[in-house]
């Protein structure tokens, strides 16, 4: 993989819904809170440095712009192929706490993977998208991802941040 894309929308998913004036339906639009962070991987043969650009549809007030200085990714190579790590504070996302509440919430997240195995033909790009017809202009397109209290979770977390 050459770059890595998440894509993440802050609305929760009970809240991604758009209100019409006889029913409820899915936003299809990008209007706010989408937020994409864009993973350059650099060579991670020669060890380069991993890279991460970031981008969204609000304007950012200076708590999440002092936030986007601590946005940080890291990727490694094991044996068993490759480990990428992505921190993003929760006030980055316009969250004053992280936004963990007596049940799971659900947000919008979609991972995009694309890799270039030849440089000079970009027509030979591969593009794997963790939801089927992802379109990143429309947030219905996108998966989920849930946020868990502590001690309800089932698996395994670390947290990169310590």
């Amino acid at each position: 993989a050459d770059r890595i894309e998440f894509w993440f929308d802050s609305y929760s998913m009970s809240n991604r819904f758009k209100l019409g004036k006889k029913n409820k339906d899915f936003r299809l639009k990008t209007d706010t809170n989408i937020y994409s962070f864009n993973v350059s991987l650099g060579d991670l043969y020669n060890e380069q440095t991993t890279k991460v650009k970031v981008s969204t549809s609000n304007s950012l007030d200076e708590a999440q712009s002092n936030a986007a200085k601590l946005i940080k990714a890291i990727a490694m190579r094991s044996d068993r192929g490759y480990s990428i790590k992505l921190r993003i504070p929760f006030a980055f996302l316009g969250f004053n706490k992280p936004p963990l509440e007596s049940k799971p919430i659900e947000y919008g997240l979609t991972i995009v993977v694309k890799d270039i195995d030849n440089p000079y033909k970009q027509g030979e790009l591969t593009v794997m998208a963790s939801s089927q017809n992802f379109d990143q202009s429309q947030p219905a397109s996108y998966g989920g991802i849930l946020f868990i209290q502590d001690k309800q979770y089932y698996g395994s977390s670390n947290n990169i941040l310590t």
